[in-house]
């Protein structure tokens, strides 16, 4: 049951997250293909991956993996926003971000945030299940 309530704060933050981004990106299929691939991460991370359940074992180390993810996440879309805004005049930072030229660029600055910060509540919310039980 604890997966399953994760699993659908994932998802809910994830729908949510999606007014945010700019209309180029909200082609349904990647996010589908997005929220796959976070819910299958999470899961592995939830019940394989010890590294991870030891960091983020109590709700608040799942507030504190969100905030830092939300702030790394920032610090590298300025520096993509910079990076690409150097090679010409760009219509948004979000162009200037996604034009960059790095193969980790923009795809790390999607992982950072929004993806590890959705794993962080997703885990945020599990973890409270989990701690109803007796």
């Amino acid at each position: 049951m604890a997966d399953a309530i994760g699993l659908a704060a994932l998802v809910l933050a994830a729908l949510l997250s999606r007014w945010i981004f700019p209309h180029d990106l909200q082609d349904p299929l990647l996010w589908a293909i997005g929220i796959a691939v976070l819910a299958g991460s999470a899961l592995h991370f939830w019940h394989k991956d010890d590294d991870f359940r030891k960091y983020v074992s109590e709700p608040s180390d799942c507030v504190g993996l969100a905030t830092v993810s939300v702030f790394l996440g920032g610090v590298s879309f300025l520096v993509d926003a910079a990076i690409g805004s150097s090679f010409g005049s760009p219509h948004s930072l979000i162009e200037a971000a996604e034009h960059a030229g790095s193969p980790f660029g923009f795809p790390l600055t999607l992982f950072l945030c929004p993806g590890l910060t959705l794993l962080a509540i997703s885990s945020y919310m599990r973890n409270l299940f989990l701690r109803q039980i007796p």
